[in-house]
């Protein structure tokens, strides 16, 4: 039977309760190959897939479960040594003209044969009669062998996992979700730590059609990583009638606050434990330390800012990794362009944008948009 042995790295050390995250992580790959492949179970601090087709298919999957260090593709066989011959043999072509390594771990300390002596005795075999180059420093090819208590996994193939914890072992965060880079990749940031992700979209146009924009596309791309979230839509239009040029260089600041305190309001109401910001510290005018200082002032529910350290050309680059590039810049109209002036406050004042916020009645804004979210997801 075919066999793809994962290994993962951040759980393993989770002490007593890392059962809870082994299982966590089984379900996520369950739910997302179970239908494709014949067997998936844990043996000794992995976890196993058996399949017998659709080789690719599961292996792009399990390249986007969050959790996941490595996979090898290979087979599970007997403990003796001839079955890793025979596997060798049948698949010569994988590393026929190139050199190799055979690099064994031995988790069955029991096994009469330790590692560096497994890995002689396979490889004194390829070379003398399979005729292999060996480079023990720059292989081309690795020749994996993992011995443990009841067969040995041998592959020749690794592709890297994504890390980080699974999906759903670190609560529920609503990420403010803009349809730009740093919105995505701050909440694919935030799923890699373990978090289910619901999005807060404030939009310039009505629910009907964000369902067939460019958000609702960007929400299904997260999905391929795991996520399950909701998302909830809240109309522009209610702080552009009561907000709309009142103080044009604070606007976008106000902006902010009105947006931090509807998801602070979604937080408490659905017992939801952070809000998740893309903010980048200097990036733009609104992301200065002084303007996310009186954006948030009074803001109880945490805020996490996964890319806070980030610059721009990072950020694309990990959006263009995972797929998101091209969502990312598809042309839609947010409600950030459409509170942006020529030359905003870059240091705002926080006793200037709480008058304010008094001014227009910040707090019936906020009131009247909660009482239109409409929920598309």
């Amino acid at each position: 039977m075919k066999t793809i042995v994962i290994h993962y790295n951040e759980i393993a050390i989770k002490g007593e309760n890392r059962w809870q995250f082994e299982k966590i992580l089984i379900d996520n790959i369950k739910n997302k190959i179970e239908k494709i492949a014949k067997k998936i179970y844990k043996l000794e601090s992995r976890v196993i897939v058996e399949y017998s087709e659709k080789e690719e298919e599961i292996i792009e999957k399990l390249k986007k479960i969050f959790g996941i260090s490595y996979i090898g593709i290979g087979i599970k066989t007997k403990r003796e040594e001839n079955e890793v011959i025979d596997y060798i043999k049948k698949n010569k072509k994988i590393f026929s003209g190139k050199s190799i390594k055979v690099e064994t771990k031995r988790s069955d300390k029991n096994y009469p044969v330790n590692s560096m002596e497994f890995s002689r005795k396979i490889g004194e075999f390829m070379y003398e009669k399979l005729k292999t180059k060996v480079d023990l420093s720059n292989p081309e090819v690795i020749v994996n062998i993992e011995i443990l208590k009841d067969c040995f996994i041998v592959y020749m193939r690794r592709e890297n996992g994504l890390d980080g914890l699974p999906v759903r072992s670190s609560g529920r965060v609503l990420s403010l979700l803009s349809g730009g880079i740093d919105s995505i990749i701050s909440s694919w940031g935030m799923m890699k730590r373990g978090c289910v992700v619901d999005f807060l979209h404030v939009a310039p146009y009505p629910a009907k059609e964000v369902k067939k924009s460019k958000i609702m596309k960007i929400v299904k791309k997260l999905e391929e990583y795991g996520n399950n979230g909701k998302l909830y839509v809240v109309p522009y239009t209610i702080f552009y009638k009561y907000a709309y040029e009142k103080n044009p260089r604070y606007e976008l600041v106000l902006f902010r606050k009105f947006l931090y305190s509807v998801a602070e309001r979604i937080c408490e109401k659905e017992e939801v434990l952070g809000i998740v910001s893309g903010d980048s510290l200097g990036q733009v005018a609104s992301q200065t330390l002084e303007n996310m200082n009186a954006a948030t002032y009074g803001i109880k529910i945490p805020i996490y800012r996964p890319l806070i350290s980030f610059n721009k050309i990072e950020t694309i680059e990990l959006a263009k990794k995972i797929g998101a590039y091209e969502l990312a810049i598809e042309k839609y109209r947010d409600c950030c362009s459409l509170s942006s002036v020529k030359h905003p406050v870059t240091m705002a004042k926080r006793e200037k944008l709480e008058k304010l916020a008094k001014e227009v009645d910040l707090e019936k804004i906020i009131e009247e948009a909660i009482e239109h979210i409409e929920i598309i997801k």
